[in-house]
């Protein structure tokens, strides 16, 4: 958050730490992922909470249904004259993809191409619905430093980060006695996500915390001129947290879509632009989008995304 304009006088946000955090090496890139904070203040204390964006979340189920995996194996030939063929025909692509959109509809494809004639056999799934959209990639911690209209430095740390944290709701319901009281006047929402509207459950998990700001003469906190929230994952090494990643990237391919954006496409609203509700996706940096007519002897099991540190 910023309430005035950045001064080369200011002293750096770096001053505010009175330690590095952690090491950073530089034979392996740091990827910068956003997430969106709300604040306010209680006294001179700054209630912060930080809420992940939606690159990282995680809604891909990876095992496949009867239905899907039924559809799957029609959609490669099976039971056409000749049997599982590796150029399924145009029709059959729109078909996969009436019934389960485009991006599952990839996915489906992909892990269902026969090998030799062979269909592969899949992971199943007992409904179309079996987990909770889940929070990946996040930091160990959060490190927050601001500085007041008035040039003094602050900072905060959070507890430990819960690791996947449920960002939407269960669908097998809570067992504990008393996670849902019909009679709480409070929003009825599982244990796993509670950490999204109540603020000590969003500190135990790492996703919410406090520092104190500076105060003036009067004993009111000074206006906050910049504020910064960061983290890094600590306890993730750079081969695992690549792979991680490219998991991560594959989902969303199988979800909800992934593209890279047209060059000088907005991504944030400034005094001259606004991002675009759909927005234009470069046409040659399209990934993963599952062609309508696979080439023939081309794989669609392999990776969507390679991540390589270094």
């Amino acid at each position: 958050m910023s309430t005035s304009t950045y001064a080369a006088d200011r002293p750096p946000l770096s001053g505010a730490l009175t330690g590095t955090p952690w090491t950073l090496t530089a034979a392996a890139p740091a990827v910068l992922l956003p997430v969106r904070l709300e604040t306010r203040f209680a006294g001179a204390t700054l209630k912060i909470r930080v809420y992940p964006d939606q690159i990282h979340v995680d809604d891909h189920e990876p095992g496949l249904t009867v239905d899907e995996a039924a559809a799957g194996r029609t959609y490669w030939g099976d039971g056409q004259p000749g049997g599982p063929t590796g150029t399924p025909d145009e029709a059959a692509w729109n078909e996969l993809v009436r019934r389960f959109g485009a991006p599952r509809a990839g996915w489906i494809a992909r892990v269902l191409e026969p090998v030799g004639g062979v269909f592969p056999d899949p992971l199943p799934r007992t409904g179309p619905w079996c987990e909770p959209a889940r929070a990946r990639l996040l930091p160990t911690r959060w490190y927050a430093v601001g500085r007041t209209a008035g040039g003094k430095l602050f900072t905060g740390t959070s507890d430990p980060v819960t690791r996947d944290l449920a960002v939407g709701p269960s669908p097998v319901p809570d067992t504990a006695p008393g996670t849902i009281d019909p009679g709480d006047q409070a929003l009825p929402i599982d244990a796993g996500m509670r950490w999204t509207v109540d603020f000590a459950a969003a500190t135990a998990a790492g996703m919410a915390f406090t520092v104190t700001v500076p105060v003036t003469a009067t004993g009111e906190p000074e206006q906050i001129e910049r504020l910064l929230v960061f983290g890094l994952d600590a306890a993730t090494g750079p081969a695992d947290s690549a792979r991680a990643l490219a998991r991560l990237l594959e989902a969303h391919a199988a979800t909800d879509g992934l593209a890279f954006l047209a060059p000088d496409t907005p991504t944030n609203n400034t005094g001259t632009d606004t991002p675009a509700a759909t927005p234009t996706l470069a046409a040659t940096t399209t990934v993963g989008r599952s062609p309508r007519r696979p080439a023939p002897g081309s794989s669609t099991r392999r990776p969507l995304t390679t991540v390589t540190p270094g």
